[in-house]
């Protein structure tokens, strides 16, 4: 928004900037009005932009956090050795953790300091040679990726909080490696501090018109008479009056609401002013991984004494075992006589924080499950006795509740809207489409096809998800699908969430749609504007679109949409989501996963969408031959000779963009003579799909890549992938990569090399006597590649996506398919506890509904 605002124009900004810019000692305090809260963010970027350095800034104003910001100073990152910045955090009442979670926290592993300080949207990696600085960066605290690097930051005292509820009120842009030393506060009210000053603007919100055209003309005349710029940004400028339609300035997701400046002479205008619709800020703040995942476990033989636990109530703890309690029972003879009965009851052990323990009875095992995270941390043992597990369950509660109802919600709208039913007799030309598929059907996919064509009968708009391994054949269901519908002269929509993925789908699609007579095009970054395919889809010329998220902008019009497919709905961000919804009504909507899909979320979205499941491999499929070792240059060169000499391709996943060339440079001396090439999806759109087409045509032998790769590239003559630091990846991840190889008949190879400790070498009595119980633990937490690494040589077996790893991609699944943002409430409380209020909750609306 800060490009379409002219902050920098207006009079006060000038003052800021100088303020701002100001070089001080101490951190100053700067009172900003007359700004309203949908500009603060775009406002300080600017600031911040100019000034070449972060500005914090507060939401509001507040003597709590007054107080704190007398205390803030900036911490020159690289002027502090290890321990003198951990006695600071302490000394500031800072909270030492395993790792960080949440704001106020600091976690020291190994050589690297993790501080979460109030502010700032992520927390801070510091790396320390020893006690020497090495450098800083900010990172995603769930997926622990690298956002940017600093220098310096904002460190304040946090005794002057009395709770945690106003530091989410303070922000400061990540993008600058230097903070300001400056505190913006909007609308100050001057609370008696002497370290600020005031600077005033006089944005303000427009009017809301609520469609009434008539005024809206009127008072855009009367501005435009006063000289004011009139720029109106509209998703619906079909519907605006001939008489609006030079203020019409374009279309942006930008603009979350309009703004008005008379010292500027501006009038912007957007959606919200006129049609009314809800504001709802763009900038929602990112929930933090207090606590980590669970899944639904079947207690026999699954939980051990030392594991995690959750207890419904009593929230999570250790298992220490069974223990058996006696009980003395008096019963009365009569005449004063009584006899004892010695009772024996057996419980479950827990023990909580701070040394407490809870005994439960095993008639309420039901209220146990085994604690599973989403990465090798140790979760926060709940406390007993406090609130703080109830104030957890019942926000959750409330939010759980709203998803629900958004889902409910969403399938009755869908329930409500008919379609003309599709035929389910096989026409001349099906039958030909049907028999150019070269491979012989799996069962599954007969089943799968049997499924959606009777969904597709139906006047009701179909709602499935296939879910299938790896190249068992879901692209092939949901083309005939495609031809059925194309056949009563409807539109079918292929959404994807990747560019790569798209052009790989359109290649598919266009090849087995060749000579059908039905028109296939593709619309997405690799497509460029693709003005013809629009009006393609316009006219109704083009019957099948295969496309990104271009397809759902507002430019792009159906004549008559019958079928939608979504490729990995679960990628897709919450914006796309949404406009898919209003895409979706009166419209069949086949989806397809590659991800395994958890047992209790597939029961939880039974009653509101039908599930395939695809899960026997195609006709002359062989498992791919798995190698799992050290780091070793010359394994990776006979591995890559092996396979070009028998006329084949290979991958070669390098998951730092930055070292890619280097990587790509050593290999071309390594072996002169085979054909390399990169590609990363930071390369110009143009670019990227050359080398993909390139490679595709075997114009090269070796893609060397990062993980782009992971989702949707079919390419049936590389049949050898090689993965390097393969300890850095995620069970599910060295799947998805494995499963890109060994699409043919031909025998495929995956290389999984590692750095580290030998993956066999397990730990002898003699070590974990030495290291203690402790550092024995440390050092596992440190190692849990070797388990992953395990996994993947234990499950080579064709299908195994379905087995391997409960865990890692269940919790994958869930967490992908309800959206990242459900991620923070499903690590508040654990995921089978959240899956089990979300399947309660939908059961109940979906009763309602159905009852009214």
């Amino acid at each position: 928004m800060k490009d379409l605002i002219p902050f920098s124009q207006h009079p006060s900004f000038q003052s800021l900037l100088a303020a701002v810019k100001g070089h001080s000692d101490e951190v100053e305090l700067i009172e900003v009005s007359g700004v309203p809260l949908a500009l603060h963010e775009d406002l300080i970027a600017t600031v911040s932009s100019e000034a070449e350095a972060g500005v914090m800034y507060a939401e509001r104003d507040a003597h709590e956090l007054r107080n704190y910001l007398e205390t803030v100073f900036i911490l020159e990152l690289s002027g502090r050795s290890l321990s003198e910045l951990v006695q600071l955090l302490i000394n500031h009442e800072y909270s030492q953790n395993a790792r960080v979670d949440s704001i106020g926290e600091f976690a020291v592993i190994g050589d690297i300091l993790q501080i979460w300080p109030p502010g700032y949207e992520h927390p801070l990696r510091v790396s320390y040679f020893g006690e020497d600085f090495e450098s800083a960066a900010f990172y995603d605290e769930i997926y622990g990726k690298q956002l940017h690097t600093a220098q310096t930051v904002l460190i304040g005292d946090l005794r002057a909080f009395e709770s945690q509820a106003l530091m989410s009120a303070l922000s400061i842009p990540l993008t600058h490696q230097r903070a300001a030393a400056s505190v913006v506060v909007f609308g100050g009210e001057a609370l008696g501090q002497e370290k600020s000053r005031s600077i005033e603007f006089d944005f303000a919100y427009p009017s809301l018109y609520f469609r009434r055209f008539e005024l809206l003309e009127r008072d855009i005349e009367r501005y435009a008479r006063s000289g004011f710029e009139v720029c109106i940004y509209t998703s619906h400028e079909d519907i605006l009056p001939d008489s609006l339609q030079k203020f019409v300035a374009g279309k942006t997701e930008e603009l979350d609401a309009g703004v008005l400046s008379a010292q500027l002479n501006l009038l912007v205008l957007t959606d919200r002013e006129l049609f009314g619709t809800v504001f709802l800020s763009r900038r929602t703040r990112h929930i933090s991984s207090t606590q980590a995942r669970k899944l639904l476990a079947e207690l026999e033989g699954e939980i051990e004494i030392g594991d995690y636990v959750v207890h419904e109530d009593h929230g999570i703890g250790v298992y220490e075992g069974i223990k058996q309690e006696t009980f003395e029972q008096k019963i009365s003879l009569g005449f004063n006589e009584f006899k004892t009965n010695v009772i024996y009851e057996d419980y479950l052990v827990i023990s909580y924080a701070q040394g407490d323990e809870l005994l439960i009875p095993l008639s309420q095992i039901d209220k146990i499950t085994k604690y599973i995270g989403p990465d090798d941390e140790e979760p926060r043992i709940t406390r007993l006795g406090r609130t703080e597990w109830a104030t957890i369950t019942r926000k959750v509660k409330e939010s759980v509740a709203a998803m629900a109802k958004e889902l409910v919600e969403h399938y009755a709208r869908r329930s409500l809207a008919t379609v003309d039913p599709v035929p389910t007799e096989i026409s001349p030309a099906m039958e030909e489409f049907l028999e150019a598929f070269p491979y012989n059907e799996t069962e599954d996919q007969k089943r799968t096809e049997k499924e959606v064509y009777l969904d597709l009968n139906k006047n009701k708009p179909m709602n499935r998800l296939i879910v299938g391994d790896v190249g068992f054949g879901k692209t092939e269901v949901a083309m005939r699908a495609a031809f059925k519908v194309a056949e009563t002269g409807k539109q079918v929509a292929v959404l994807c969430p990747t560019t790569v993925l798209a052009a790989q789908h359109l290649k598919v699609f266009s090849e087995r749609f060749k000579g059908s007579g039905f028109a296939v095009a593709g619309l997405s970054r690799f497509a460029g504007s693709g003005r013809s395919v629009i009006e393609g889809l316009e006219k109704g010329t083009v019957q099948i679109v295969v496309g990104t998220h271009r397809l759902l902008s507002a430019d792009v019009k159906f004549k008559n949409l019958g079928l939608i497919i979504i490729d990995e709905e679960q990628k897709f961000g919450v914006r796309q989501k949404e406009k898919l919804k209003t895409l979706e009504v009166g419209v069949h909507v086949l989806s397809m996963s590659a991800t395994p899909i958890p047992r209790t979320l597939s029961m939880a979205l039974s009653s509101i969408q039908e599930i395939s499941l695809i899960q026997t491999p195609p006709e002359g499929r062989k498992s791919v031959d798995t190698i799992v070792a050290r780091l070793d240059y010359q394994k990776i060169a006979d591995a890559i000779l092996a396979e070009v000499s028998r006329g084949g391709q290979v991958y070669y996943v390098h998951n730092r963009v930055q070292t890619i060339q280097s990587v790509y440079d050593k290999l071309q001396k390594l072996l002169p003579g085979v054909r390399f090439v990169f590609a990363h999806g930071q390369m110009p759109s143009a670019r990227l799909e050359q080398v993909i087409n390139d490679f595709y045509a075997g114009t090269y032998d070796v893609l060397i890549c990062t993980t782009i790769i992971e989702n949707g590239i079919d390419m049936q003559n590389v049949n050898t992938i090689i993965i390097e630091q393969a300890q850095n990846f995620g069970l599910g991840q060295l799947y998805q990569l494995r499963g890109r190889v060994g699409r043919g008949e031909r025998q495929a190879h995956a290389y999984f090399f590692y750095e580290g400790e030998d993956v066999a070498k397990e730990d002898t009595p003699e070590e974990e006597i030495i290291l203690g119980e402790k550092l024995l633990k440390q050092k596992r937490k440190h190692q849990k590649y070797k388990e992953r690494l395990r996994a993947i040589l234990d499950f080579q077996h064709l299908g195994s996506g379905f087995n391997l790893a409960s865990r890692d991609l269940e919790i994958r699944g869930a967490g992908n398919l309800l959206g990242r943002e459900q991620h923070g409430n499903i690590s508040q409380i654990g995921y089978g506890l959240y899956m089990q209020l979300l399947a309660q909750e939908i059961e109940r609306l979906k009763q309602l509904t159905d009852y009214e």
